[in-house]
């Protein structure tokens, strides 16, 4: 089964940046090369709010396993930690969400 892990993002004002707009580009490097390339992440979409407040990302994995290799990654865990940081000192919230999809 894939699984579905969807991220969404809210923050207080369109005049504070999401996150994602500071990533580097070797940390996408390293998405591409270990995650997208290799076939374990299926898809990955974004969508803003209308009113620019709310980002929605989401992740199509092919299985939980690559799910798991992903979050025990030391590259990911590092920008979760600087993302959780920045999201706390900004005002952003984050919700996030995993379901089995077919």
């Amino acid at each position: 089964m894939s699984i579905k892990v969807t991220n969404v993002y809210t923050r207080p004002s369109t005049a504070v940046n999401f996150h994602v707009s500071n990533v580097p580009d070797s940390h996408i490097q390293h998405v591409l090369e270990t995650y997208k390339n290799p076939g374990k992440v299926v898809d990955v979409t974004t969508d803003l709010s209308d009113d620019g407040l709310t980002l929605t990302i989401v992740w199509i994995w092919v299985d939980q396993a690559s799910v798991n290799e992903y979050d025990a990654d030391p590259v990911i865990v590092a920008f979760k930690e600087s993302s959780a940081e920045y999201n706390q000192s900004n005002g952003i919230t984050r919700t996030t969400t995993s379901e089995e999809v077919a």
